[in-house]
């Protein structure tokens, strides 16, 4: 939703924590394929062009970038984290990590998943009653 305004550093740098993320559970699903795949579309890269980094390296890049790209980054993240129905704990350990590095607030942290976790459900609602 929001990566297609990251310059081509922070592309770069979302995918490889995207990477992160989807590794950080130990199962790489259809579900997850799909969304990295529609990452890159979104931002309009080849998956050769986003310059694979390491988290901690990716992570840099974000701590010079404004307030509202780190939320928008951080939010796409939650939304990775949940797109099979739950949120492992190794990608919870995951996204404190990334909350803490990108200075955000306990308080922000908790209403950034939130959000994310209420609007996945909305979606999930519709598409039930779409689909039924």
């Amino acid at each position: 939703m929001y990566l297609k305004e990251l310059n081509l550093e922070e592309k770069g740098a979302f995918y490889s924590l995207a990477q992160s993320m989807v590794a950080a559970d130990g199962v790489f699903g259809d579900e997850e394929k799909v969304m990295m795949s529609q990452y890159l579309q979104e931002m309009n890269i080849t998956r050769s062009e986003a310059a694979i980094m390491t988290e901690a390296a990716a992570l840099e890049v974000f701590t010079k970038s404004p307030n509202t790209t780190k939320r928008k980054v951080f939010v796409e993240l939650v939304s990775l984290s949940l797109c099979d129905g739950t949120m492992e704990a190794a990608e919870n350990q995951m996204l404190v990590r990334v909350s803490k590095i990108m200075g955000f607030s306990r308080h922000l942290t908790n209403q950034l998943i939130d959000c994310v976790k209420l609007v996945t459900a909305t979606y999930d609602k519709m598409s039930k009653l779409i689909n039924s």
